[in-house]
């Protein structure tokens, strides 16, 4: 029974150290390019964010494979994510609820975000072809080189200007400001010089 209690205390350890590790949430632009797809950082905070799941679904050329690797290129985490360059649309008759017309159209750019794990031990984050629903990361490498790249340094980067965008914003935000109300139970005027104001600037009862 101490075993028991034990092994859940270390379990319990373990999570706690996995839910405060530092993740990066990532947002990736995409547009379509001469040879294919490509791929740029639009923003990146790095935080105490929880990972984003791998749902695989869909069919063989419908996602794309978001992977966080160490050094040595050892997949720490992979998130299929749709490809935003082919949309797939369906058209329902109104009366009976049949589909009437389904078919997948090209989009020309767009983005996606993701949250992936960012400790010490993350070298770089790749996006990858989804080989089938049932592939994975290693068998997406194997079957082609990654369709973006993006170092640890290039992601630090990323991170860095958008804490400096978003402090540069916060500074531009005007100071609140408040006017005082002076009451005494019948009626009453500001106490400020405001347009279309006729108190004059002085507070107090009329």
């Amino acid at each position: 029974m101490a075993l028991l209690r034990n092994s859940l205390a270390l379990l319990a350890l373990a999570a706690a150290g996995v839910a405060q590790a530092d993740n990066i949430s990532l947002r990736i632009g995409f547009s379509e390019g001469r040879t294919g797809a490509e791929f740029k950082p639009l923003h990146a905070e790095v935080g105490k964010f929880a990972v984003t799941p791998n749902v695989r679904q869909g069919a063989e050329g419908d996602q794309w494979v978001v992977v966080a690797k160490d050094a040595q290129g050892r997949v720490l985490h992979e998130v299929s994510v749709n490809n935003g360059l082919r949309r797939h649309v369906e058209t329902f008759n109104p009366r009976s609820g049949a589909i009437d017309l389904s078919t997948t159209v090209q989009q020309r750019e767009g983005s996606f975000e993701v949250s992936l794990p960012f400790d010490k031990a993350t070298a770089s984050v790749e996006v990858l072809p989804q080989q089938g629903a049932a592939g994975s990361a290693k068998s997406a490498v194997a079957a082609a080189g990654p369709l973006a790249r993006f170092d640890r340094s290039t992601l630090e980067q990323a991170a860095a200007s958008g804490k400096t965008t978003r402090s540069a914003m916060l500074a531009a935000t005007p100071a609140a400001t408040a006017t005082t109300i002076l009451n005494n139970g019948t009626t009453w005027r500001c106490g400020q010089r405001q347009v279309g104001c006729r108190c004059g600037g002085a507070a107090g009862a009329l």
